[in-house]
């Protein structure tokens, strides 16, 4: 109904701030993070921004480790299918690339061949998996010690 907002689109705070700029009104921002300057403080102050704080690795390297765990073929995450060991490690690999490796949804559906929305919808049921099967939860650890 409200069409495309310009101050919900693309650096949060900081860029809302400059469509209503008021020098008297300076506070914390991080163009990653929709909100205010109180939120990006706390999100700072737990670590969450910290670019070290995010291990690194590309959605190859993951798609390998994912495939090993699963002892399943590595190209077997392009096709689709919501049963058995393929449709787990494709929410697996969805949650781990979204959530865990901040790679946008975007960059994941191209690289799976899928929309973002079913990447979004795939990374709930990754999570889901990586609560309930604590096999999958300690091999998630020891991935993001590496």
């Amino acid at each position: 109904e409200q069409g495309q907002r310009p101050e919900l689109v693309g650096g949060g705070l900081r860029r809302s701030r400059t469509l209503q700029p008021d020098p008297s009104d300076v506070q914390d921002y991080d163009d990653r993070v929709l909100g205010s300057g109180d939120f990006v403080t706390e999100l700072r102050n737990q670590g969450v921004l910290d670019p070290e704080a995010v291990p690194q690795i590309n959605l190859t390297e993951l798609q390998t480790a994912i495939t090993n765990q699963f002892k399943i073929p590595e190209i077997s995450l392009q096709h689709r299918g919501r049963e058995g060991q393929t449709s787990q490690a494709r929410a697996l690999f969805c949650y781990c690339a979204a959530r865990k490796f901040n790679h946008s949804g975007t960059a994941i559906g191209q690289f799976l061949r899928m929309g973002s929305s079913s990447v979004s919808r795939a990374a709930q049921r990754g999570e889901r998996l990586v609560r309930a099967d604590g096999e999958i939860s300690r091999w998630l650890e020891r991935l993001l010690k590496q």
